[in-house]
């Protein structure tokens, strides 16, 4: 027997702050109406400007400088075609997988010249998603897969390594309220066998008789698996990031077994399995944490091994993909550099 729980999510079920509980209306990925889910945008940016911060909205960072001594002293940004300096004496760079290695790489000087906080040649690399199929199955009654929160329950029964699969580590479980053009898009594009036209009118016209699983599945870190910089140039002269990236042995056995695993749960829900989806979500890596220099980029404070008053704080930091969502553990990371940073500024 599977167990489910309820998921953890970032979604008020009670007035909190300034905020409204949740109303169910159920487009949570297209955008919460009353904000009662979390956004940094609606929850960290007002209270940071209340403190005193200054936005600088609509800016493109192009590169870190660093002085003499190998520091961090200034950013350069491009703002409507004009090019700024804002100096610094720490510099935090949360620009995510692909923008963070890529502005470090371009940034390199003869001091560094494999770029930024790269001794170790590792910037960029190791880079991972979740693999996250869709299955489908149609059921006589309705299921309304648009009300409530689009994941509601989840399992970890097939979470941890179980050397009889033929494969390290797991994978989560979601239900997943996928909207219609989420489950429309999905179907006539991404689905074994693509459907279009009056076949996908017909299938949209039964959409609130389908339910949908998904899984988050744990990809294992490959060095092959990167960013660097391509030939190609921006709108700012900076080289555009190049993604290389493909699925392991491990990562396509796990997802056939969690696939497998889909389809049975909704056969015996008593639905008719009509559609697998492949997907992908939740970029990690690229700036691996640990506490050898030779082999990661920052420390478990994501303070550059290199550069002391460089931090890197998003989800490049990961050395493992997981088989959960990152965003808490992005912002426990994120709590525990900030303690850290106004630690040493205090000392």
């Amino acid at each position: 027997m599977v167990q489910s729980v309820l998921t953890p999510l970032a979604i008020l079920s009670a007035p909190f702050e300034d905020r409204p509980p949740s109303t169910n209306h159920g487009f949570c990925i297209e955008g919460c109406m009353p904000n009662a889910k979390f956004s940094t945008l609606i929850v960290h940016i007002p209270k940071a400007v209340q403190a005193g911060a200054e936005i600088l909205p609509n800016c493109m960072v192009t590169q870190i400088e660093v002085n003499r001594e190998g520091h961090v002293n200034s950013v350069l940004f491009v703002n409507e075609g004009k090019t700024y300096r804002q100096r610094a004496k720490t510099v935090i760079l949360s620009a995510h997988v692909v923008e963070t290695p890529r502005l470090l790489l371009h940034s390199a000087t003869p001091q560094f010249p494999d770029g930024l906080a790269n001794s170790s040649g590792w910037v960029g690399r190791a880079i991972m998603t979740h693999s996250s199929n869709d299955v489908y199955a149609k059921f006589e009654q309705e299921i309304r897969l648009y009300k409530g929160t689009p994941v509601f329950a989840s399992t970890q029964d097939f979470y941890e390594t179980d050397p009889r699969r033929g494969f390290a580590r797991g994978y989560t479980i979601h239900s997943h309220g996928s909207r219609p053009i989420d489950m429309a898009q999905g179907i006539s594009k991404f689905s074994h066998e693509p459907v279009w036209r009056p076949q996908l009118r017909q299938i949209m016209l039964e959409y609130n008789n389908y339910g949908c699983l998904t899984m988050v599945g744990e990809v294992l870190p490959q060095w092959d698996n990167h960013i660097s910089l391509s030939a190609e140039k921006d709108e700012n002269g900076m080289p555009r990031a190049s993604v290389t990236f493909k699925y392991g042995a491990n990562d396509l056995k796990l997802i056939d077994h969690a696939v497998e695993n889909l389809k049975l749960i909704l056969k015996a829900a008593g639905g008719e399995v009509t559609y697998v989806v492949p997907d992908t979500q939740h970029l990690m890596g690229g700036c691996r944490m640990g506490k050898d220099p030779a082999t990661s980029v920052v420390n478990s404070y994501g303070q550059s091994h290199d550069i002391p008053n460089l931090f890197i704080c998003d989800a490049s930091l990961f050395v493992t993909s997981s088989g959960v969502n990152p965003t808490n553990t992005v912002m426990a990371i994120a709590a525990r550099t900030a303690d850290y940073i106004i630690d040493l500024a205090s000392s």
